[in-house]
């Protein structure tokens, strides 16, 4: 965002009122905190961790990988690569969050693939970090996420 812009559109606010103010600015901060939060762990994977969706199909395909969805329940219940997990990835994601989840079944040396929305969505991403971090080796994200699954015309239920 311009600078000189952000500083006007605070200055008008600030003359306006308080209370305007004070919402833009927890506004403000909150985006960059999120933006921060959410997109933080992405840079940290490695090349070798991300994997394309004709890799991950022959994989599903074949039954060698755990497919885990990280977008919200909601949207992978309308969508989703069948035999998949739903864990919705949040900033707040504690381990203690996955022991009522399947991943109190997933072996630590199982091979899994995280996937959400596409390129841009870092939800998977952070995910295949957060579960790196907390001891599973095989982790692995699916560049383009179901949307370039869906292109490609593998299913989808």
């Amino acid at each position: 965002m311009n600078i000189k812009l952000l500083r006007k559109m605070l200055g008008h606010l600030f003359r306006e009122g308080k209370t305007l103010f004070i919402m833009f600015a927890v506004a403000i901060f909150t985006f960059f905190f999120i933006e921060k939060v959410t997109n933080s762990p992405v840079d940290t994977i490695p090349s070798e961790k991300m994997i394309s969706n004709d890799i991950a199909y022959t994989l599903w395909k074949n039954n060698q990988a755990i497919f885990i969805d990280a977008r919200p329940k909601q949207i992978y219940q309308i969508q989703h690569i069948p035999n998949s997990y739903s864990f919705p990835f949040t900033p707040t994601l504690k381990l203690s969050d996955l022991n009522t989840t399947i991943f109190n079944r997933i072996n630590y040396d199982s091979t899994i693939i995280a996937y959400c929305d596409s390129k841009a969505c870092g939800l998977s991403r952070n995910l295949s970090y957060f579960l790196r971090k907390i001891g599973f080796q095989k982790v692995y994200v699916m560049i383009g996420g179901i949307e370039d699954w869906q292109k490609k015309g593998y299913p989808v239920e």
